[in-house]
């Protein structure tokens, strides 16, 4: 899905991922690339540059992911019938950690409804409410409402200790992503209640050490930050390495 929407710093404050990269004079949202990676066109002090981001959530809470989704894809359902047009809802971040007993589900919606009303045939537009941060987009007229909703989150069936595995997956994706050679970010970005990177666990710690000595061992160098974003904040794993990414 190719898009181009500018993501306000003053929204970018409160986003659980973007309030950490505020240095940003500009964040563009390109739309999903390559399975489940969200792309964005980024500028800092006039150097260009690509922020990749991947949403991942441990397998034993995926129930709680799962009754999330059901129910936004419940409030979507529920105004499908108030509206007229093919309507896309790009979910770019949630805080899962958040005791959504607080979340008013019918403001929520009437949000979601409204702006629906105001957009024209190939317009997007950005929507933040709580810790829901995502693109709603019309595609086409119709005299029905139809709105998909196909969440851009991975399951991490392993073990944590393996979570250079999942980081590598994101690297090498990447490099699919239209030969870019500048400045480019990395973001894993964990759901789960019970983070999976831990700077107690030793095996993991190991494993990351090694991926780091890997990386480095190829030849090119590219400007390169890799980033795990969790409820505890943001981790850098790895900056400036050599590596052929894009």
């Amino acid at each position: 899905m190719s898009l181009s929407i500018v993501l306000p710093k003053f929204i970018r404050k409160s986003s659980p991922v973007f309030k950490h990269f505020l240095s940003l004079d500009e964040v563009v949202c390109r739309g999903v690339f390559n399975e489940k990676i969200i792309v964005f066109d980024v500028k800092e002090q006039n150097q260009s540059g690509k922020m990749l981001m991947m949403s991942i959530i441990r397998q034993d809470e995926i129930e709680l992911w799962k009754s999330a989704q059901e129910l936004l894809n419940n409030i979507f359902t529920s105004i499908e019938q108030k509206l007229q047009g093919i309507f896309r809802f790009e979910l770019l971040s949630i805080a899962m950690n958040e005791d959504w007993k607080s979340f008013q589900w019918g403001e929520f919606s009437k949000g979601i409804c409204d702006l629906a009303h105001e957009l024209s045939i190939g317009e997007s537009q950005f929507v933040q409410y709580c810790s829901i941060f995502g693109i709603l987009t019309k595609h086409a007229y119709e005299d029905f409402g139809k709105i998909t909703f196909n969440p851009q989150v991975r399951t991490f069936d392993r073990a944590p200790e393996n979570l250079d595995a999942s980081l590598m997956r994101l690297i090498r994706e990447s490099q699919r992503e239209q030969g870019f050679k500048g400045r480019s970010q990395l973001i894993f970005y964990d759901l789960s209640r019970e983070p999976l990177y831990d700077t107690q666990n030793v095996k993991q710690a190991a494993q990351l050490s090694k991926m780091d000595k890997k990386l480095n061992a190829n030849a090119e160098t590219v400007l390169t930050e890799v980033y795990v974003i969790d409820k505890n904040g943001l981790h850098r794993l790895f900056q400036k390495m050599q590596m052929e990414l894009f």
